[in-house]
């Protein structure tokens, strides 16, 4: 690099490094070492992988901000927060260990459409190398078992009254317990959350009626078990 700019590279800012998919799939261990390696590299910097070519999400200039990698970095940040089907990021420390323990991983997955990018579901890699993409679906699944869900909207299916209806998350909580099963082990899932009605599709429903109340309880725990069954 330093034979083709006149300028000595300053690691000390780096935000996020994007790998495409290409390169993700034969593995990412031997071009991310000298990261690893370099003192200046800063520990919290994100790492995610993309469809397709890791330059075209560099050509796309964000509307809110002039730095495409500092735009990233904020969507991982907050966004992985507040939206289930983001997963939590991953920095330079947590990839590190995850390589030294020999361990699979999720990246989070960028999408360019036109001129945005669009950060949704998971790459899933073994060791270091790419298997395949996790849908937003699965993300949220993965969240609500690992104990990873903070904060965030909760979209419910269509009541049997044809309400559409919306939740804030104010607290969750998982745990995991496994239980030995003859010769395999099974694992008790346990999620509980505390949640808010944010938005009702109908002006007349009364949402504070107990059979109400009962029924938008069951649809949410019927619905993250399926999620989380299905993953």
């Amino acid at each position: 690099l330093m034979s083709n700019i006149d300028r000595y590279p300053n690691y000390d800012h780096l935000k996020v490094i994007v790998f495409g998919e290409e390169l993700s799939r034969q593995g990412l261990a031997e071009h991310i070492d000298f990261v690893f390696r370099n003192p200046q590299s800063r520990r919290l910097t994100k790492v995610v992988v993309c469809e397709g070519e890791a330059e075209k999400v560099f050509q796309i200039q964000p509307k809110t901000i002039k730095s495409t990698a500092q735009y990233i970095d904020y969507l991982l940040e907050d966004n992985s927060k507040h939206t289930l089907g983001i997963i939590s990021s991953v920095d330079l420390t947590g990839l590190e260990g995850r390589f030294l323990n020999k361990t699979g991983f999720a990246l989070s997955k960028l999408t360019t459409k036109k001129d945005t990018i669009d950060i949704q579901g998971a790459g899933l890699f073994k060791a270091d190398q790419l298997l395949g993409w996790l849908t937003s679906d699965e993300v949220s699944a993965i969240k609500w078992i690992s104990d990873e869900v903070d904060r965030g909207a909760f979209y419910m299916p269509l009541l049997n009254d044809n309400v559409q209806i919306t939740t804030q998350i104010i607290h969750s909580k998982s745990k995991v317990s496994p239980i030995l099963n003859g010769d395999h082990f099974i694992f008790n899932v346990k999620i509980q959350l505390e949640y808010d009605i944010s938005e009702v599709s109908k002006l007349d429903y009364i949402v504070l009626d107990q059979k109400n109340i009962d029924k938008i309880e069951q649809s949410i725990n019927n619905d993250i078990k399926l999620l989380c069954e299905n993953t």
